[in-house]
């Protein structure tokens, strides 16, 4: 073929090329609507495709309401596969009593860690403030049993601010102390509390660093006070005031309103294995809510309003002849002063979920009940904060009831009974 023959043909292909893409640009301005709408059904359609949507809709049957609350029914199977789900290893333990600098915990009201890892105990007995630092070391004590500026009667509740001071509530005297991260004085705030007292205190620095200070509010027709959370920045600056979220479900009591000598009495024994009702913070600045009994975790805005309802499927576990036997010797008491104990009121089934937590990431921890095995194990399911159910965890150790763990960069903390019968702190790493 002769070079002039070559350049004629690659003439006449750009000539035609040039063509085609004439045709097709006048195509997609004329038809741009339809083309661009295929385009976005295209992008969408790979979307919805992806690994996590089909998981996410496998495993659990999700409902929008009119009023825009998300409903998710979890099937109990869970989202991760075996090699997705987390590893939980114990790294230490405080407590122990082992060490030269070691000390055994009287009686836990609460504990804190702070941003650099530093673990802050508040021992009931000794109204002190045990600090260590990320090793595990025992670095100082602050606090004390008094009524000085720096010493405490009944706290109830220590914990670390952002910027490492110390807030240290005592119920009883309505006060809330605020120390630097050394144990000195900086300031106090009052509180409507004076006179009552919480074991477990149900308040403290939310995911966003505010403060909530418990409060009661007395209104002139209501017998009960109405309790409240005034919410405080770092300078004990108040910001608004939340209500504390409330039981949706009604509970049943054993009661006695006279005694067998017509004595004027008022006694209310809650009925056991009916679930209990709890309530934490998320970081997104939501709450969450979870009752026991039916196992539904709620997600609610702090003025109340309802975002979404979770719930998983579950078999229901028996409450066993001996667990009966229990229960009427605890209340025997009851009946020694007049009371009248109807065993038939008491559920036959007892909670699958014994208590729940979150943790920095948002993912809710919930404590299945019954779940500690001849090995000392305690089962946890995992929710993402969305409300859909990943999997299982396995502690591996048995954690106390009383106390909500922490959980901070993939460091897990919890409560749990040492083998002379006191409490110790476990410390362990989260693989996931």
């Amino acid at each position: 073929m002769t070079d002039g023959r070559v350049k004629r043909i690659v003439y006449l292909l750009i000539i035609i090329n040039f063509q085609l893409f004439n045709i097709c640009y006048l195509m997609f301005i004329k038809h741009s609507r339809t083309i661009i709408f295929y385009l976005m059904m295209l992008i969408v359609l790979v979307g919805c495709s992806s690994s996590d949507s089909e998981l996410t809709h496998d495993t659990a049957q999700i409902d929008t309401l009119s009023t825009g609350e998300i409903i998710i029914l979890n099937s109990g199977d869970p989202i991760w596969e075996t090699e997705d789900m987390w590893i939980i290893t114990e790294q230490s333990r405080y407590g122990t009593g082992v060490g030269s600098d070691s000390i055994l915990f009287g009686q836990i009201r609460s504990f804190d860690v702070d941003s650099q890892g530093q673990l802050f105990v508040l021992d009931a007995m000794t109204q002190e403030i045990y600090i260590y630092d990320v090793d595990g070391n025992l670095n100082r004590t602050v606090g004390g049993q008094g009524s000085g500026p720096q010493e405490f009667t009944n706290a109830v509740s220590a914990e670390i601010a952002s910027n490492g001071e110390i807030w240290v509530v005592e119920m009883v005297q309505g006060r809330l102390t605020i120390l630097d991260s050394g144990g000195d004085y900086l300031r106090s705030q009052r509180l409507n509390t004076t006179g009552r007292s919480y074991s477990f205190y149900p308040g403290g620095f939310d995911w966003q660093d505010r403060y909530n200070a418990l409060i009661f509010q007395q209104g002139d027709q209501e017998i009960m006070p109405k309790q409240l959370l005034v919410r405080f920045d770092e300078n004990t600056i108040p910001l608004d005031t939340i209500d504390v979220p409330e039981n949706p479900q009604e509970m049943d009591f054993f009661t006695l309103s006279d005694d067998a000598e017509g004595r004027q009495m008022n006694l209310m024994v809650s009925i056991p294995f009916q679930g209990s009702f709890q309530w934490i913070f998320s970081p997104n600045g939501t709450l969450w809510t979870l009752f026991t009994g039916t196992y539904e975790l709620v997600e609610k805005t702090t003025d109340g309003n309802i975002l979404r309802k979770a719930s998983k499927s579950f078999e229901p576990i028996a409450v066993t002849s001996s667990e009966l036997e229990d229960t009427r010797q605890r209340l025997n008491w009851f009946v020694e002063q007049g009371g009248k104990l109807d065993m038939s009121r008491i559920p036959r089934h007892k909670p699958v979920a014994r208590s729940f937590f979150g943790d920095d990431q948002g993912y809710l921890w919930v404590i299945l009940t019954d779940s500690i095995g001849e090995d000392g194990v305690t089962m946890v399911d995992i929710f993402n904060s969305e409300g859909f159910f990943l999997g299982n965890v396995e502690l591996p150790f048995s954690l106390s009831s009383n106390y909500d763990p922490i959980v901070l960069d993939e460091v897990f903390y919890g409560i749990i009974e040492g083998e002379d019968g006191g409490q110790e702190i476990v410390k362990a790493s989260i693989q996931k």
